[in-house]
C-alpha cells in the first residue's frame, strides 16, 4: 500500500495545524476544535462517564479499527464537562524525552525508536461552559505491561501507539514494519506562520515527509549494556544494577550481615523478586498489585533468566542488594511499603531505577488542571497560493490559530 494511498483511504480529512516552537525544541499538532461530548457506560453497580471527543477519533487502522484516546470522567472533576470547546494538542519534541510524555514507559526500552515514543506529548486547552473559563492540563497513559503482542519482547501498547502516532504526525512510516505496531496512514498536516511584518497567518500544507524514520531494530544487548550503565555515588559509596541479565536468583545476602538482626534479616533473605518487580511493588511511587515475577521459559520450553514482567517491558532482570534500591535509610530499617513497620524507599538511586526500568513519573504540577488566560483562538482561511490542487495538498477553510501557539502563553 502506497503512502498515497495510506493518507486517503484509512482518514477521514482531520487537518491538524503545525507551529513549530524552536524555543522550546517543539512541534505542535493541532486537532481542529471539537465539542466534549459523554456517554455512560455501566460496569456492575457503578457507571462511568467516558468523554469520547476528548482527543477524538483521529483515523482508522489499516484493520479498519476506529483510533481514539478518551479520558474518563469523574463528574464534579478536573476535566471537560459535556458541551466544552476542546483544543487538543500533540506535542513531539525535535530532541530530548517530553517534560511530561504521554506515553507511560521506562526510559530504557529494546527497541531502537523507543526514546522518540518518549518525546510525545498530549496536551488539552478547553472553554467551560459551566463557568465561562479557560482550564489546561496534561494527559498521561496508565502504566503497566499491557501488550499487543504476548510473544513479543518490548511490544507494549504503550510502545506500540506511541511509535505509530510519532510515524502518522511525521507523514513518515518505518521501513522495518513490526506486526504489532499498528500503520495509522499519513497525518493530513497544515503549518500555519505568523509573518510579523506583514501581520498576517500563512497557512501552507505538507506534502512532504517531517522526519525520515529509521528501523525500529531490536536490540536487546543494547537494553542490557545500558542497564549495566546505571549508577548514581553517595558519598564514597557507588551504587550500580547488580547481576544484570544474570543466572535467575542470582540473590547475595552478605551485605545483610552484622547491618541487620532478627525478623529484618531474615526479611531480606526471603526475596524472590527481581530490581524492577521489586522496586514496582515496594516503592511508593510504584504501580498496580504485587508483579509475580514469573520466570519466562523460551518457545522450546527451556527456562530463561528474565521473568515475565521484563519481558513484556524489553529489559533484562537484574538482581541487587536492597539497601542499594532503598535509598540512604537501608542501615536502620529494611525498605517496603508505608504501613508494614518499613520506611518508604527514596534516594538519587532509587529514583533513577524507577525511571529508567518502571514507569516515568507521574508529572502532578502538569497533569492537574490550571486556569489559563483566554488564548484568543482566531479563525483564519489564509493559504499558500501554488499549494491548492497539487498532489497531497489540501483544501483549507478555516484553520484555528490561538494566541497561545505565537508564544503569548506558555
Amino acid at each position: 500500500m502506497s503512502d498515497l494511498n495510506l493518507e486517503s483511504e484509512l482518514f477521514e480529512k482531520i487537518v491538524w495545524t503545525l507551529i513549530r516552537r524552536p524555543q522550546l525544541n517543539r512541534l505542535e499538532f493541532q486537532r481542529p476544535v471539537q465539542v466534549a461530548k459523554a456517554e455512560t457506560e455501566k460496569k456492575g453497580a457503578s457507571v462511568q462517564v467516558q468523554l469520547v471527543q476528548l482527543v477524538q477519533m483521529i483515523g482508522r487502522d489499516e484493520h479498519n479499527n476506529k483510533i481514539e484516546f478518551a479520558v474518563k470522567h469523574t463528574p464534579g472533576g478536573d476535566c471537560p464537562e459535556e458541551g466544552d470547546e476542546l483544543h487538543v494538542s500533540w506535542e513531539i519534541m525535535t530532541q530530548g524525552s517530553h517534560p511530561v510524555p504521554y506515553f507511560s514507559l521506562q526510559d530504557i526500552g529494546t527497541w531502537s525508536n523507543w526514546e522518540l515514543v518518549l518525546r510525545i506529548g498530549l496536551k488539552v486547552l478547553w472553554k467551560s461552559v459551566k463557568m465561562n473559563m479557560w482550564h489546561c492540563k496534561y494527559l498521561q497513559s496508565p502504566p503497566g505491561t499491557k501488550t499487543m503482542d504476548k510473544r513479543r519482547s518490548g511490544a507494549l501498547a504503550n510502545y506500540a501507539w506511541g511509535a505509530a502516532i510519532y510515524a502518522y504526525l511525521m507523514r513518515s512510516t518505518w521501513p522495518e514494519v513490526e506486526s504489532f505496531v499498528p500503520r495509522m496512514g499519513l497525518a493530513h498536516v497544515v503549518e500555519v506562520r505568523l509573518n510579523h511584518f506583514e501581520q498576517r497567518v500563512v497557512c501552507t500544507p505538507i506534502p512532504e515527509p517531517l522526519a525520515k524514520l529509521e528501523g525500529p531494530r531490536y536490540q536487546f544487548r543494547f537494553t542490557v549494556a545500558r542497564a549495566k550503565e546505571l549508577r548514581t555515588t553517595e558519598g564514597d559509596v557507588t551504587q550500580r544494577l547488580q547481576n544484570v541479565d544474570a543466572s535467575w536468583q542470582s540473590l547475595d545476602f552478605e551485605w545483610a550481615l552484622g547491618k541487620l538482626s532478627g525478623a529484618d534479616l531474615e526479611i531480606a533473605k526471603t526475596r524472590i523478586h527481581c530490581d524492577h518487580c521489586w522496586l514496582q511493588w515496594n516503592s511508593p511511587i510504584g504501580y498496580g498489585g504485587p508483579p509475580s515475577c514469573e520466570r519466562m521459559k523460551d518457545k522450546d520450553g527451556n527456562e530463561t533468566n528474565r521473568c515475565r514482567e521484563c519481558f513484556l517491558k524489553g529489559i533484562p532482570c537484574s538482581w541487587t542488594r536492597e539497601d542499594h534500591l532503598g535509598g540512604p535509610g537501608h542501615l536502620t530499617k529494611i525498605p517496603g511499603r508505608t504501613g508494614q513497620g518499613s520506611r518508604d524507599l527514596s534516594g538519587e538511586f532509587h529514583n533513577l531505577l524507577m525511571k529508567s526500568l518502571v514507569t516515568q513519573p507521574e508529572q502532578k504540577n502538569a497533569t492537574e488542571t490550571v486556569p489559563i488566560p483566554d488564548p484568543e483562538f482566531m479563525k483564519t482561511s489564509e493559504m499558500n497560493q501554488g499549494t491548492r490542487g497539487e498532489p497531497g495538498g489540501l483544501e483549507i477553510e478555516e484553520v484555528a490559530v490561538g494566541g497561545w501557539m505565537r508564544g503569548h502563553w506558555k
